[in-house]
């Protein structure tokens, strides 16, 4: 195994330590009290429910590949 050392300045970007599902339960709650709409509304949500189904599936088939039409609803 071949290990390398580098001398020199480093940058390191602060990322949000915010959890992404923290902040859409919130967004969703804002919504609710002003009677808008959600940046995470049906439109959004939909398709990452259909990839989790296609996961879930998949693994359900010892991780044989599961085609799915992501334009029609087939359930």
């Amino acid at each position: 195994m071949l290990v390398r050392y580098r001398n020199g300045d480093m940058w390191s970007l602060q990322l949000e330590t915010t959890e992404a599902l923290t902040v859409t339960v919130q967004d969703f709650l804002m919504s609710i009290e002003a009677w808008g709409e959600s940046v995470t509304n049906s439109a959004v949500g939909l398709p990452v429910v259909r990839i989790l189904e296609t996961i879930t599936r998949s693994m359900a088939l010892k991780s044989k590949l599961v085609e799915r039409d992501w334009y029609e609803d087939k359930s």
